[in-house]
């Protein structure tokens, strides 16, 4: 406690306190004024007023220049403990308030980061599907994020597949029933609408996405009356569509018949990959999914050392690297749990530009095998594997008979 308001006024300035309490009417600084510089030291500092006369103008004037409370004399013990212990609650609160925000404000931070990197397109929808948010990633077709917020996002979808993105495009369901990969076309700004049947247009003019999305609710508890709206993610897949056309054109060149040809592909007994130049699956036979346990939505698109040797870069030695070093095929073999295998990677290039890889696995244990028996009764002497003098006496006896 101090007696003079010019002691304390010293001390406040000097010190940072929790909670200053102070009488209004003093000699010299009165209260009023207590509270003011007290703010402009430490605005998280709690101040609360005694006193014996009280207006109406002086204690709206005290709560607004920020004190947290105002106490009228006499005041018993008891009841000021409470005060106090409020105002430091209170006090409490607001640190870990400022201290949530600033965490928020941070995480806010890191998030806007990320999602302005990552290359695919990230949205959110309010409930009637008008965009509240969208990445810079939409800037590579031409859009401003300016112009597209408070616009419907089935705007930029191909007419031809609005109809069946509606309930898509603004999902309401979440988990495991909400919208993945589901295809669709997107419209650049300056691309009118051209059907994709027109083989006029490449793919490459109107790209094409995978869509990943959910509902958004205020209250996990209501759902059905708190949907707030719906966050997506927009997948570019055109590369891996022109590929796919390509493949299938060169696929048709070389077959009668696409299904005779897919049949094949899929009853033969190697496995079978086509990959993109970045090591991606183009197009895996039946034999090669089978292996890997996995659906081919599972695996097409994804890098072939993620699927199958669950790295995030290619394996050492890795015969796709080495043939786009040397520009040539690449076979070796390699013996994995007790079975030989005999792989092969080709590149296989247009116009010196490498458009795909034709990658095989044959299991080449039985063949293996087969040689060394091979190369053994050819180091048996030919006396040893002349027929049984029993087959010579069949063969006399069959000769006087006849």
């Amino acid at each position: 406690a101090i007696d003079s308001s010019e002691e304390a006024l010293k001390l406040i300035k000097k010190n940072e306190y929790n909670l200053v309490l102070s009488d209004i009417v003093m000699k010299g600084i009165d209260g009023l004024q207590i509270l003011s510089e007290t703010k402009k030291m430490n605005p998280e500092t709690m101040v609360i007023l005694i006193t014996g006369y009280v207006t109406v103008e002086t204690a709206i004037k005290a709560l607004r220049d920020g004190a947290v409370d105002y106490i009228l004399k006499p005041c018993k013990e008891d009841e000021l403990k409470i005060r106090i212990k409020r105002a430091l609650e209170r006090q409490r609160l607001g640190k870990e308030h400022k201290q949530m925000e600033i965490a928020l404000e941070e995480s806010e931070r890191k998030l806007n980061s990320i999602v302005s990197t990552v290359p695919d397109i990230i949205y959110r929808l309010d409930s009637t599907g008008k965009i509240t948010f969208i990445n810079v990633s939409v800037k590579k077709y031409g859009y401003d994020i300016e112009e597209l917020i408070g616009t419907d996002f089935l705007d930029l979808v191909h007419p031809d597949d609005r109809e069946k993105a509606a309930f898509r495009i603004n999902e309401r369901r979440t988990g495991d029933r909400s919208t993945k990969f589901f295809e669709l076309r997107l419209l650049r700004k300056d691309k009118t609408a051209v059907p994709f049947e027109d083989k006029s247009i490449g793919i490459e003019d109107v790209p094409f996405f995978l869509i990943d999305a959910e509902g958004l609710y205020a209250s996990v508890e209501l759902k059905k009356k708190s949907f707030v709206g719906t966050q997506g993610i927009a997948r570019d897949i055109t590369e891996r569509k022109k590929a796919d056309k390509e493949i299938k054109e060169l696929l048709e060149k070389e077959s009668k018949s696409a299904r005779e040809w897919q049949e094949t592909f899929d009853s033969a007994h190697d496995i079978i990959i086509l990959l993109s130049p970045d090591q991606r699956f183009i197009k895996i036979n039946k034999t090669g999914y089978e292996a890997l346990n996995k659906k081919p939505g599972e695996i097409i698109g994804k890098k072939c050392y993620e699927i199958v040797h669950g790295l995030d870069k290619p394996i050492d030695d890795c015969p796709c690297i080495k043939a786009i070093e040397t520009k040539e095929g690449g076979v070796s073999e390699i013996t994995e749990h007790g079975r030989n295998y005999l792989i092969t990677a080709s590149p296989v290039f247009e116009k010196n530009e490498l458009k795909y890889f034709v990658h095989t696995v044959k299991d080449i244990t039985e063949r293996k095998h087969l040689e060394e028996q091979l190369q053994i009764r050819q180091r048996t002497p030919r006396w040893q594997s002349a027929c049984p003098p029993e087959a010579d006496s069949e063969k006399a006896d069959s000769e006087k008979a006849d």
